[in-house]
């Protein structure tokens, strides 16, 4: 880069449109974070199903102290096995 520089020579910079659009401010989509780490991108969306999937989880309003704690362990069990899933697969 400094000799393209010192001999005013043309540099190819075939950078990924993420890191142009963080140069001039402009927004970053799913497609541009998609474009340079699928598998991370893919681990967020496995995340974010497994956090939908637990709020949609039917709550009992009648259940006492001792139930909600009961619960609240089902839902780690649930969390950490999805996670199992996702980071084995």
């Amino acid at each position: 880069m400094g000799l393209a520089i010192r001999t005013t020579e043309l540099l190819n910079l075939d950078l990924p449109s993420i890191v142009w659009k963080s140069l001039v401010n402009d927004e970053i989509t799913e497609s541009d974070v998609l474009g340079i780490d699928t598998l991370s991108f893919k681990i967020i969306e496995n995340i974010k199903q497994i956090e939908r999937q637990m709020r949609g989880a039917p709550k009992d309003a009648t259940t006492d102290l001792s139930g909600a704690a009961a619960a609240d362990e089902e839902k780690k069990t649930v969390l950490l096995t999805s996670l199992f899933h996702l980071c084995c697969l």
